[in-house]
């Protein structure tokens, strides 16, 4: 279990981190690192996402550009146990070569939200774990999981037998 420390949290190993927003990345990837992940804080959050996707939580911010309104429009409609790359829903939308734009327009998504972001991954069958990604890689590797996808504590997914194949056209409308 997780003990307050001061300002910041201590695991029973020993490991103390947290005074920021950096630490408690780096605090994250090192509970990791020992075994924990399963951690009660990345638990929460994930039942916090899935709850809210649930309530139907608004989509995406009204800051969001057009770009992302399409992108959410087009990663809302990979149905549950399929996957996308990045670079496909690029395609998909007319924008080839933009898949680090995609993985962006996802990036500034307000979580939890109804768009099944974890549902695109990379173009290696991955999920792309980074400490940048403040704990979502996690979250994403769980809600995969619990779709009934197979994801190792890599992030290597079978990509090939879960790639979702759109009929074509797809009406995008954000």
């Amino acid at each position: 279990a997780l003990e307050a420390d001061g300002m910041g949290l201590k695991h029973p190993s020993g490991i103390t981190s947290a005074q920021n927003r950096g630490e408690v990345v780096g605090f994250l990837h090192r509970l990791h690192q020992h075994g924990e992940i399963g951690h009660a804080a990345l638990q929460h959050r994930a039942q916090t996402f899935k709850a809210a996707r649930q309530q139907r939580q608004p989509v995406a911010s009204q800051q969001s550009t057009s770009f992302d309104q399409r992108v959410y429009a087009l990663v809302a409609q990979i149905p549950p146990g399929r996957l996308a790359t990045y670079g496909q829903i690029a395609e998909l939308l007319g924008c080839w070569g933009c898949a680090r734009q995609v993985g962006w327009a996802l990036r500034r998504l307000q979580l939890p939200s109804e768009v099944p972001w974890q549902r695109v991954v990379n173009a290696s069958g991955r999920i792309s774990f980074s400490p940048a990604r403040e704990g979502s890689d996690w979250i994403q590797r769980q809600l995969l999981i619990e779709e009934g996808i197979p994801v190792s504590e890599q992030g290597a997914l079978p990509l090939r037998r879960y790639l979702w194949t759109p009929e074509l056209p797809i009406p995008i409308e954000p």
